[in-house]
């Protein structure tokens, strides 16, 4: 595991963004906690040093491109395609959050918080 170049302030605050990808994995089971991470999105990533603003942006993102998908899914989930829609929607969810929290909990941003898919997670240049 390499380590950080952040000072050690700028690892201080990452209990704001880590709440917000918790806040994001118990919105499977309460749907009440995905507003109020957004809501902490938005307000935190004004003031957050750049490498705690591509978390913001890439959880802000999971919300937004996540949010159709899901209604989708639901509009559909009289059929079986729903619910696979809802699953694959899940698992894009889980799948960004457990990213997220790797790369904060090493202190690191998102290198591609832009992406549809995890990031940049995979490429070599997020290994570095």
């Amino acid at each position: 595991m390499q380590a950080s170049t952040y000072p050690s302030d700028e690892r201080s605050g990452r209990t704001l963004p880590m709440a917000v990808y918790l806040l994001y994995l118990l919105g499977m089971f309460m749907v009440v906690t995905v507003p109020v991470g957004v809501a902490i999105a938005y307000w935190a990533r004004r003031r957050a040093p750049e490498w705690l603003r591509s978390h913001y942006t890439f959880q802000l993102r999971t919300f937004w491109l996540g949010l159709p998908v899901l209604a989708l899914g639901l509009v559909l989930a009289a059929n079986i395609i729903g619910y696979l829609i809802i699953a694959a929607w899940a698992a894009w969810v889980i799948a960004r959050c457990a990213v997220g929290i790797g790369r904060l909990s090493d202190a690191r941003g998102i290198p591609e918080p832009r992406s549809l898919a995890l990031g940049g997670a995979g490429s070599a240049e997020a290994q570095l």
